[in-house]
């Protein structure tokens, strides 16, 4: 008997077929087939989606392998290796080298560093670590502005007492930096003391006291009220240079010409306007006082010169209160200085600055981050980002790429701490010297020659003194050792 022929499938049975294998599913494995959630199909999902998470990953691991393998430097000067390590290349060997100012420095020009793969270094001979230790490792080509340079000190307190002088304090900290500070006002002073030496401390310059023992000296001081109270700096003697000196105070002879309120000097080159300050001053000194009037001055010439005194009384600044400055601006081909307060606190001022190292006058300094280039009139220098300072020559700096110097002043610049000369045969030089004990006996000692002597070695004086210390310290065998007397 024929059968029938088949019916096709609707979509209504397949939809019902999947849906009774749902509920079937859902029964059996969590013995509930009322199908009011289905967790089975988001584990489905999760599963399906996590399989092609991992084909793409390992798709795109193979393709990274093929297209990007393990970086091969080729014949770089400059090598870097996956730890960091940097390498100069020597021909067919390679020197580790301790920062990128050294690897610049040996291969004579500002190349950066590329990329090596473990397994290329392993096929190369690696030599003697080589590289100037203190070097920078921060090299920068962009530009940097013109800054201007401040110098700020932090002094503790002084302490008051009566009937004995004042105890000055002392400089603690000294930074150098960019602080931009505000001019000393004329009516503000600050009495400096370096050793047996007094200054006084103007806006733009330092006036020698003549000393204490002295007739100018005594009569300077009660005309300007300074006694043994007065607050006195206590900057180092490098720091005080660096302020410009006003000529010393000469010993004035003449008449006093009062006219009215004004004063003059008289001497043989003509007459020099007062003060009412520098007229006490020298009328403390025994100069005469000569009462004219004003018509009468009128027939006597200038001198065409300014009196080397104080002009007025001024305000005494206490160091300890607040930080004392000197600021300095490159301006139309020259620089300017002058004397200020800083408006911030001494503990500020220090937040913002880092500790200097080694040992130099200054003590923290305001860096830059990279290192910079500065130019003085004592040649080029590099500053690093710890704040050290390296001479260089201009030939050197153009290898380590850094942007076109700065101007900095060197009484400034000479208060940071010095840090070994860079050029290329310093960096060629290995920092690292193996010692053995067989390497200690067996190598010569070589004495610095004078210059022009060739060097002599001692192995030869090492021989003869040899046998000499033999026989002195076989002797004492040879000798019976002493009886005690009381034996």
């Amino acid at each position: 008997m024929a059968q029938p022929p088949m019916r096709p499938t609707t979509k209504a049975q397949v939809s019902g077929h999947k849906f009774l294998s749902r509920r079937l599913e859902l029964g059996v494995a969590l013995g509930d087939e009322r199908m009011l959630h289905d967790p089975l199909g988001k584990r489905r999902k999760a599963v399906a989606a996590g399989l092609a998470i991992s084909i793409l990953l390992c798709v795109g691991s193979a393709a990274l392998a093929w297209l990007k393998p393990e970086p091969d430097p080729g014949d770089a000067p400059i090598l870097k290796a996956q730890s960091g390590q940097l390498l100069v290349r020597e021909e067919q060997v390679l020197h580790p080298v301790a920062n990128l100012a050294s690897a610049r420095l040996l291969v004579g020009e500002p190349a950066h560093p590329i990329k090596a793969g473990d397994q290329i270094l392993r096929q190369t001979p690696i030599a003697a670590p080589v590289g100037i230790v203190d070097a920078p490792g921060i090299l920068s080509d962009q530009p940097v502005e013109q800054p201007s340079w401040s110098l700020c000190t932090t002094q503790g307190p002084n302490t008051p007492s009566s009937g004995i002088p004042r105890i000055p304090g002392a400089v603690e900290h000294i930074v150098l930096g960019q602080e931009q500070v505000p001019s000393l006002e004329k009516s503000k002073g600050i009495l400096a003391a370096v050793g047996a030496q007094e200054w006084i401390i103007s806006h733009n310059q330092r006036l020698l006291l003549p000393a204490e023992d002295t007739p100018e000296g005594r009569a300077i001081r009660r005309q300007m009220n300074i006694d043994h109270s007065t607050a006195r700096w206590r900057p180092p003697e490098d720091v005080l240079n660096a302020i410009a000196e006003a000529p010393p105070v000469p010993q004035w002879h003449g008449d006093i010409l009062q006219a009215e309120d004004q004063a003059w000097l008289s001497l043989p080159q003509g007459i020099i306007a007062l003060t009412p300050l520098q007229r006490d001053i020298l009328l403390d000194l025994g100069n005469n006082l000569k009462t004219l009037g004003r018509t009468e001055l009128t027939q006597r010439s200038d001198a065409q010169r300014s009196i080397d005194l104080p002009e007025r009384t001024v305000e005494w600044i206490d160091p300890a209160a607040q930080p004392i400055c000197i600021q300095t601006q490159w301006q139309q081909g020259e620089f300017e200085h002058h004397v200020g307060v800083a408006a911030l606190s001494a503990e500020q001022l220090l937040a913002q600055a880092v500790a200097l190292p080694g040992t130099s006058v200054a003590t923290h300094a305001h860096t830059f981050g990279t290192a910079i280039g500065v130019r003085t009139i004592n040649g080029t220098h590099v500053i690093g980002e710890s704040g050290l300072r390296h001479k260089i020559s201009d030939a050197n700096y153009q290898a380590l790429g850094l942007a076109a110097p700065v101007m900095m002043p060197w009484v400034l610049l000479r208060l940071l701490p010095e840090g070994s000369e860079l050029s290329a045969k310093a960096a060629g030089r290995s920092f690292v010297e193996p010692t053995t004990p067989q390497s200690q006996e067996r190598a010569p000692k070589l004495h610095n020659p004078a210059p022009g002597e060739p060097a002599k070695e001692d192995s030869a004086q090492g021989a003869q003194e040899a046998p000499e210390q033999q026989g002195q310290s076989e002797a004492p065998e040879d000798k019976e050792p002493p009886q005690d007397s009381e034996g």
